[in-house]
Order: C-alpha cells, then sequence, then structure tokens
C-alpha cells in the first residue's frame, strides 16, 4: 500500500470509505496524497471521468 496511509492515519481513515476502483484507481496513478481534501478531491476527479 502507499506510503501515504501509513504516514497519515486521516487519511487512511478517508480513504478505506471509498470504493475498491477508487482506491485502484488512486494507488495505480502513483499519485502523492498529502491531506484528506486532496483524497477527496482526487477521488471526486477519479468517479466524475470513470
Amino acid at each position: 500500500m502507499a506510503e501515504f496511509f501509513i504516514n497519515n492515519p486521516e487519511v487512511r481513515a478517508e480513504f478505506e470509505k471509498l470504493s475498491v476502483g477508487v482506491k485502484n484507481a488512486i494507488i495505480e496513478s502513483g499519485v502523492e496524497i498529502k491531506s484528506v481534501e486532496q483524497l477527496k478531491r482526487t477521488a471526486r476527479n477519479i468517479v466524475d471521468n470513470m
């Protein structure tokens, strides 16, 4: 699992709420998530483009 989950329990908690497809897309993208807000924006962009 990506390192940002290990370093930020708040981000990990929000990540766990996402669908499997969105989680996989985030991990496969290699994006470095640094905040809950960034995670939510990234997830929203993925869903909007599915």
